[in-house]
């Protein structure tokens, strides 16, 4: 724990005292025993006025090494607590208007941001940018910006959150690549968490700019901003730039060996798909593989990676239904090979299943770290076309969401701006 500095107001004892020798000389100027009884009470209210104050400083350092403390431990709730004891104390010791009181009110509020009280933090914050444009403090005006962000933002009406995300980011120095890239890409992951998807593309660019300047390509940062590039352009259709960034994501991602990450299993799930769809199967086989390495063939089912369920459509307005259970083969590659049909209930459908499974890919199963074929695999396919079908077109919504952000853009200690607090 660092030392803590505390800039102290003017200590009223030495005031007292200096009250008291005027008064003395004014009584032996010929004052009255009236003003020499006034003048002994005021100093006895100053003196006690002191008195409550160095308490209450006393009461403030202990809140804010609880807070410290607290935070180093990351006891959220405790931090949480202290926090907002040293806040309320330090109005008293600072007063509403010091930079001192507004970084205890800065501490506060992003712990309360922390734990979804954005209410309270939006009122904890009220005013304090001011008080730091004051004070010419950069740094403490762009978190403020972004804590106002977080304690405003709603989804349904996001315009106010918006702004102090904008003006937060733009309050970074230009040429602070990483500073900028690192505060856009939080912004991008916090709208994520609070329903704002739909608003996170410009922050992603900003970070992926910052990030790709400054980072080797196997840094986690630079393949998250990637990976949620590669999302957007899936979202507006531009398959080749989707395909571009995912695959420059699984540079910081994938693994040589072993387990997949967690973050490599669904970008690969995510270029077979597009890979499939645009008639690039040959592409995707890659990937499949790799899936198929980091699969549990304790399981009796292997996992589907992809199927296109666009031949259904042939038969959507029929109104019928049925399961139809099929075996077939996996080769190698994930591929589905000799399919037969060994039950089903309703035999319109048989052929539709055939055609259906053979476009799947399935994850290979792994024999001495080799990919190898797999004979006498089972799968149901049911089909119900009692109901209005519909196939979604390429873009749009992707099969997986984004990453929060793994950890990349939480503070792994909640920075102190009340720590060599100084001024007023």
């Amino acid at each position: 724990m660092g030392t803590l500095y505390i800039a102290v107001p003017h200590d009223p004892i030495p005031l007292a005292l200096w009250m008291h020798h005027q008064f003395e000389r004014i009584s032996d100027s010929g004052g009255t025993m009236h003003k020499r009884l006034g003048a002994i009470l005021f100093v006895l209210l100053v003196l006690k006025s002191g008195s409550a104050i160095s308490d209450q400083r006393v009461d403030f350092k202990q809140a804010h090494e609880r807070y410290q403390s607290a935070i180093g431990n990351n006891d959220r709730d405790s931090a949480r607590d202290a926090a907002e004891d040293a806040y309320r104390l330090g109005l008293k010791i600072y007063g509403k208007d010091s930079i001192n009181y507004a970084r205890l009110a800065l501490n506060y509020a992003g712990l309360l941001n922390d734990m979804g009280e954005y209410r309270d933090a939006s009122k904890v914050l009220k005013k304090k940018v001011g008080v730091f444009e004051q004070a010419g403090s950069a740094d403490d005006i762009e978190l403020v910006l972004y804590e106002l962000g977080r304690a405003e933002f709603d989804h349904k009406r996001p315009d106010k959150g918006l702004d102090y995300f904008d003006r937060s980011v733009e309050a970074v120095q230009a040429d602070d690549l990483g500073g900028r890239a690192t505060r856009a890409f939080s912004i991008g992951t916090h709208l994520m968490k609070r329903q704002g998807d739909r608003h996170t593309k410009s922050y992603f660019e900003v970070a992926h700019t910052g990030f790709e300047a400054l980072l080797l390509p196997n840094d986690l940062r630079l393949g998250l901003a990637k990976y949620h590039l590669g999302l957007w352009a899936y979202r507006e259709a531009r398959i080749d730039d989707a395909i571009g960034f995912l695959e420059d994501a699984l540079v910081a991602f994938a693994s040589e060996a072993g387990p997949l990450t967690d973050f490599e299993r669904p970008v690969r799930s995510l270029l077979i798909a597009l890979f499939e769809q645009t008639g690039s199967s040959d592409q995707a086989t890659p990937h499949v593989v790799a899936l198929g390495r980091g699969q549990d063939w304790r399981q009796q089912q292997p996992d589907l990676l992809y199927m296109d369920t666009a031949p259904t459509m042939m038969v959507a307005k029929t109104g019928i239904r049925g399961d139809v259970h099929l075996t077939f083969r996996i080769d190698a590659t994930g591929n589905v090979t000799n399919v037969g049909v060994s039950s089903s209930t309703n035999a319109e459908l048989n052929e539709l299943a055939r055609t259906v499974i053979s476009t799947a890919r399935f994850a290979p199963r792994y024999q001495d770290s080799v990919p190898v074929e797999t004979d006498g695999v089972g799968y149901t396919l049911i089909f119900d076309f009692t109901k209005p079908q519909s196939v979604k077109a390429l873009g749009g919504s992707p099969p997986v969401r984004g990453f929060y952000d793994g950890g990349v853009s939480q503070r792994p200690q909640r920075v102190d701006r009340s720590s060599g607090m100084g001024g007023k």
